[in-house]
C-alpha cells in the first residue's frame, strides 16, 4: 500500500521520546507505524473521503522529507522541531522547491511546490497533530512535540460571495466553441460530444471533480416514485431521472438531478457506440478518454492492421484522475477564448482562470436565478452546512433586511 513517501533510508532506532507500544508490531519502522495510522483513517465509521485521505498522504510525505532533511527522525523531534517545521510549511527554503512535473521517484523532487497558505499551512498542522496525538495514543511516543502549538482560531467574519463561476454568457461560448470544431474522423465527432457533456455535467448537476472521475454510467437512474408519492402530488411525473453520488466530500452520499443534461449524455454515448441510456448496473466510467487501447495480440500485426483492431476491438479508458480532467476542462475555456472574437472582458477573465469547480459554482448561481432555497442549493451541492451556500446568494443580507421591514409594517 502506497501511504507513505518512499525512502532511501528507514529512520529506525529508539530515542528518548520512544515509548514501547503494546499494541503495534515490533520492529516497524517510523515509516510502518506512519502507515499503521493512515490505516486506522481507511477502516471504521469514521473513515476518511478518498480526496481528505490523500491529503493525509501528502502531509505524511512532508514530514518525512523534512524530517531527512533536517537529519532527525520524527521520534526524535522537539518543540524545536516541531515549531520550525510549521514555519518551513510557510517560507520553504528554496532548494526544497520541486519544479512541476518531476517524478516521485527522482532525486530532485521534493513534496514542496510553495510556500503554503495560511490555511494551507493551518490545515497541515491539524493533519501532524492528529498524527503526533494518535502516535502517543498508541504509546510509540512518550509526548507529543505539537502540542505546544495551539491553532489559531478562525476570524468569525461574514462570508464573502462567491465570485469564482463563469456567467452563462461564458458557458454558451464555451458550448458553441466546441459544436463549431471542424470534425472529419469518428474520433473527433466522440470527443467533440463528450466534451459538450462534459460542460453541461458540471455547469447542470454541480458535481465535484473527484465525484465525476469516481462516477459510472450506471450512476445515472431513472428513479420512479412510489405510488403514494404520486397520489399525494397528482402532478408528479413517472420518476425523474438522477445521478447517484456514492461518495462525495467527507463520504456522504447524495442524488441530484441531472434531467438537464440527459440530451448531451445520450449524443455522447451514441458517438462511443453505446446504447443511448445508461445501462442499469452499467460500470463505464461517466468520462470516458479520446483514445482506443490496443487490445493484446498474439502476433504482429501491421500499423494498418493495429488501426483497425483498435477501431473495432480498443477498449476506452475511463479519465480517472483530477488533473486530467482538470486539463481537458481548461483546453474547452481555451479554445472557447480563441474562437471569441468580440469577447466581454469581464467574462474572458473569467474563462482564463475557470476550471471545473468554477462550473460547480455556475450550477449554484443558476439554482439561486431560478429561485431555489438554501436547503435545496445546499443539498444539491453536497453542503453539510447550510451557511457554506450562502456565498451563492448575492444581497442576501440587504433583502433580509427588507424582508424584515416589510413584516414589521405590514403588522
Amino acid at each position: 500500500m502506497d501511504h507513505a513517501p518512499s525512502s532511501r533510508y528507514k529512520f529506525h532506532f529508539v530515542g528518548r521520546n520512544r515509548a514501547t507500544s503494546p499494541i503495534l508490531p515490533a520492529g516497524l519502522t517510523e515509516q510502518e507505524v506512519v502507515i499503521q495510522w493512515l490505516k486506522t483513517k481507511e477502516a471504521g465509521d469514521g473513515r476518511l473521503a478518498e480526496t481528505t485521505r490523500a491529503q493525509y498522504v501528502v502531509e505524511a510525505r512532508r514530514l518525512f522529507w523534512y524530517a531527512r532533511w533536517i537529519d532527525t527522525p520524527i521520534s526524535e523531534w522537539t518543540l524545536e522541531e516541531a515549531g520550525d517545521y510549521l514555519a518551513f510549511l510557510k517560507a520553504p527554503d528554496e532548494a526544497a522547491i520541486c519544479a512541476e512535473r518531476v517524478p516521485r521517484g527522482d532525486p530532485r523532487w521534493t513534496p514542496f511546490r510553495k510556500a503554503l497558505s495560511t490555511a494551507s499551512a493551518r490545515q497541515s498542522q491539524v493533519i501532524a497533530g492528529s498524527l503526533f496525538k494518535w502516535l502517543v495514543a498508541v504509546q510509540y511516543l512518550r509526548a507529543d512535540p505539537f502540542a505546544g502549538y495551539g491553532l489559531a482560531g478562525k476570524k468569525r467574519q461574514r462570508a464573502k460571495k462567491q465570485k469564482r463561476f463563469v456567467g452563462q454568457d461564458g458557458i454558451e461560448l464555451a458550448r458553441d466553441a466546441v459544436v463549431g470544431r471542424e470534425c472529419r474522423t469518428d474520433r473527433e465527432r466522440a470527443k467533440r460530444a463528450r466534451d459538450l457533456f462534459i460542460v453541461d455535467l458540471f455547469t447542470k448537476t454541480g458535481l465535484r471533480t473527484s465525484e465525476a472521475i469516481n462516477a459510472t454510467m450506471g450512476s445515472i437512474q431513472y428513479a420512479r416514485f412510489t405510488p403514494a408519492q404520486r397520489a399525494k402530488n397528482p402532478d408528479y411525473p413517472e420518476g425523474v431521472w438522477v445521478i447517484e453520488v456514492e461518495s462525495g466530500k467527507g463520504g456522504h452520499a447524495r442524488t441530484v438531478s441531472c434531467a438537464a443534461i440527459m440530451g448531451s449524455l445520450q449524443d455522447y454515448r451514441i458517438a462511443y457506440g453505446l446504447s443511448s441510456l445508461p445501462i442499469p448496473g452499467e460500470t463505464t466510467p461517466l468520462i470516458l478518454g479520446a483514445r482506443r487501447r490496443t487490445p493484446e495480440l498474439s502476433r504482429q500485426v501491421s500499423e494498418r492492421g493495429l488501426r483497425g483492431l483498435r477501431r473495432d476491438l480498443g477498449t476506452i479508458d475511463g479519465v480517472t484522475d483530477r488533473s486530467s480532467l482538470y486539463r481537458l476542462v481548461k483546453a474547452i475555456f481555451r479554445e472557447a477564448l480563441a474562437w471569441w472574437d468580440a469577447r466581454d472582458p469581464v467574462e474572458a477573465a473569467k474563462l482564463e482562470r475557470a476550471s471545473t469547480h468554477w462550473l460547480r459554482h455556475s450550477f449554484a448561481k443558476s439554482l439561486v436565478s431560478a429561485g431555489a432555497d438554501l436547503m435545496t442549493i445546499a443539498r444539491n451541492l453536497g453542503h453539510a452546512d447550510v451557511n457554506t451556500s450562502l456565498v451563492y446568494i448575492d444581497d442576501e443580507e440587504t433583502s433580509r433586511a427588507l424582508d424584515t421591514e416589510r413584516l414589521l409594517l405590514d403588522r
